[in-house]
């Protein structure tokens, strides 16, 4: 699929592809797509709650620092991810929402979507969304 597709109004289909060493990003199998969409329309709904929230003050959008992840990469000592990382099947994201505080995002992400696998980077700024079928949350 096309690198500038766009899964929704703010989210193109190359922002959840995985990081490749200098090189180029590498896309999700396709059997992660329908993941990928998930995510994505998750993120889409929390953008538009934000800026609901804090317009005409700002725009925000998010960045999504790590979705998809290849197993080299995902193994690589710039992530050193779990063996069984949810991103490995497009089944997490990393972002960050540009212009306000992270914990404020982090909120929004619990309060909007149905995430369940959630983590809170305060170090590092951003926070960890995933699809899980129990509850998990975890402080880092």
């Amino acid at each position: 699929m096309s690198n500038d597709f766009k899964v929704t109004d703010n989210f193109f289909y190359s922002e959840f592809w995985s990081n490749n060493f200098g090189k180029p990003k590498v896309e999700p199998p396709e059997k992660y797509f329908n993941n990928v969409a998930y995510i994505a329309n998750k993120l889409q709904i929390v953008r538009d709650k934000l800026n609901e929230d804090f317009k005409p003050k700002k725009e925000i959008y998010i960045l999504i620092t790590s979705a998809y992840r290849t197993p080299e990469w995902n193994a690589s000592k710039s992530v050193e991810g779990a063996n069984d990382s949810k991103h490995l099947r497009a089944e997490a994201v990393d972002s960050r929402a540009v212009g306000i505080p992270l914990f404020i995002y982090y909120t929004y992400l619990i309060r909007y979507t149905d995430f369940n696998h959630l983590g809170y980077y305060k170090a590092k700024n951003f926070v960890h969304a995933g699809i899980e079928d129990k509850i998990t949350v975890f402080k880092y």
